[in-house]
């Protein structure tokens, strides 16, 4: 049984408390762990990605190249579509 319990059951602490202290407690580790992550990132000297760079970038950039390709293809190779009719 964890502490928590414990305290429930004994009555030293109530229910609305215990979901406060454990919100906060989450809440916390979260901010400690943004702030480590940006901390690494500003001794690598990047502080953020720029647009278009970072994890994925690649990918997204040969998907749009096959997205194309596939549109002209539709488009039996005329590319802009006709607009219109």
């Amino acid at each position: 049984m964890s502490l928590r319990d414990e305290l429930l059951k004994a009555g030293l602490l109530a229910s609305d408390q215990a979901k406060k202290l454990e919100t906060e407690a989450r809440n916390r580790t979260t901010s400690a762990r943004r702030a480590r992550r940006w901390r690494r990132r500003k001794r690598r000297g990047s502080g953020s990605a720029p647009p278009g760079r970072g994890r994925g970038a690649r990918k997204r950039e040969q998907d749009r190249q096959l997205n194309l390709a596939r549109e002209a293809e539709k488009n039996d190779g005329s590319w802009p579509p006709a607009l219109g009719s």
